[in-house]
């Protein structure tokens, strides 16, 4: 078995930084029934930190879905923050 991590030091050393990330799933009661909204996404890199969300398709499916934030439009892909913005906002 390949020890991956030994193998991938330079590259982790050139990068600076190991990211972490950590998901949660977005979920809502809606006539008795449990919804998946959507997965909330932290990522950390170094000292830089990063969030994203991303509606389930199941959620965008509902008829009475609805969004979240005004700046989480109901639409699919995800919305990205960066340390440097206040709002969640889509990829382009």
């Amino acid at each position: 078995m390949k020890n991956y991590l030994k193998e991938s030091a330079p590259l982790i050393k050139k990068m600076g930084a190991i990211m972490n990330s950590k998901e949660i799933l977005v979920s809502i009661s809606l006539g008795g029934e449990n919804i998946r909204v959507g997965k909330l996404c932290f990522h950390v890199r170094g000292h830089k930190e990063s969030a994203s969300f991303e509606y389930d398709k199941e959620w965008l499916d509902q008829a009475e879905k609805f969004a979240l934030e005004p700046a989480l439009k109901l639409t699919q892909g995800a919305f990205h923050r960066g340390h440097e913005m206040r709002i969640l906002a889509p990829r382009s």
